[in-house]
């Protein structure tokens, strides 16, 4: 919470003092001419440099979740009775910092924009949890297999991670729609590439109640890459000193391939079966081709001025940011009982403050 409070602090004080030395706006309309009556007027930084490129390096305080992530079903049921009445055991999601980096320009003719952009979050979920008094634990997103060994816990634990990267290469073409509104809608592609990762741990209950020494290990990886088409409208909202509202929102059709793999470890079962290394389950699925989609939308604030001359160019952004994939899982689980993994949409949400240099 302090880390956002600093951001908001520095941010109003980069607007009060816009309000006192800037009075440029931060799009800069290109001349008008009578070759362009009848149409919307370009809008663009207008740097005197004849570079006329940007860097952008932002800072991402997220969250990240998704469906069907419960653990486990908790119950007060006897052993090997129906969980009636029980409650579902969701790992907490944690606030992870992430990383944003682009690079781009704008041509000259008309003003249009390039970039290309990429993104990084390490997401993370924990959770962890004992059995009621006369009741246990029913372990999920564990292999027929391994329920079958060990149909009840004394005690779960999980962990969750997804490796999160996304790349995009877009063209833009901002037009003033009226004095104080900016458009720019934008046309590309996105690439991505998302592991999940799923480690479940837990110590069985023997029938009669009593705690077996018999504790099972099963990790769940998925490696899915994805690539399509990607369009998007961004808007700034001017305020007038520099500073301005801005909204965006873009969706994509992307074409995914990726493969499940599960691999289970147990103490006193594989022993008992004469498995080595404790090894009772290594699974590993066919690749799998699927279309997904993904939406995301952003607001917050900005504020953007010129220095040197107007050489240069900065503009400060804050805002929150929502990502949705849906249904992101390849749904080998449909297929294959022994994943025993259900399929769902994926969640990212969170601050991101971005700071941008027009050279």
């Amino acid at each position: 919470m302090y880390r956002l409070v600093l951001i908001i602090g520095i941010f109003c004080l980069t607007i009060a003092f816009a309000a006192e030395t800037n009075d440029i706006q931060p799009y800069y309309p290109l001349e008008e001419s009578s070759s362009l009556q009848g149409v919307c007027i370009p809008s663009r930084i207008n740097i005197a440099s004849s570079w006329d490129f940007f860097i952008k390096g932002g800072f991402l305080y997220w969250n990240a979740k998704k469906d069907a992530n419960e653990y486990a079903l908790s119950t007060t049921q006897p052993l090997n009775n129906p969980p009636v009445g029980s409650r579902a055991l969701r790992p907490k999601a944690l606030w992870k910092p992430g990383l944003k980096i682009a690079l781009g320009g704008t041509i000259n003719r008309d003003a249009w924009t390039v970039e290309a952009q990429w993104t990084y979050l390490l997401g993370k979920a924990h959770g962890a949890s004992n059995a009621p008094r006369q009741g246990y634990l029913m372990p999920l997103h564990i292999s027929a297999l391994s329920r079958l060994a060990h149909p009840g816990a004394q005690n779960i634990s999980t962990h969750w991670k997804v490796y999160y990267h996304t790349a995009d290469l877009f063209i833009g073409k901002p037009y003033y729609l009226s004095s104080w509104v900016v458009l720019n809608p934008i046309c590309g592609f996105r690439g991505a590439w998302i592991k999940d990762k799923l480690r479940t741990q837990l110590t069985a209950i023997t029938e009669t109640g009593a705690v077996a020494i018999n504790t099972l290990t099963e990790t769940f990886n998925q490696r899915m890459w994805y690539l399509g088409p990607r369009v998007g409208i961004n808007t700034n909202w001017l305020l007038g000193y520099g500073a301005r509202v801005f909204t965006d929102f873009a969706g994509a059709i992307l074409f995914a391939n990726g493969r499940l793999s599960k691999r289970a470890t147990s103490t006193n079962y594989a022993s008992t079966l004469g498995y080595a290394n404790n090894e009772v389950l290594d699974l590993r699925a066919k690749k799998r081709n699927a279309l997904r989609t993904n939406f995301n939308a952003a607001f917050g604030f900005a504020w953007g001025t010129y220095f040197d001359e107007q050489n240069w160019y900065i503009d400060l952004l804050v805002g929150y940011q929502f990502n949705y994939w849906n249904d992101y899982l390849s749904g080998i689980s449909s297929t294959q009982e022994n994943f025993n993994t259900n399929s769902g949409s994926l969640y990212l949400h969170g601050l991101t403050s971005t700071i941008r240099l027009d050279f």
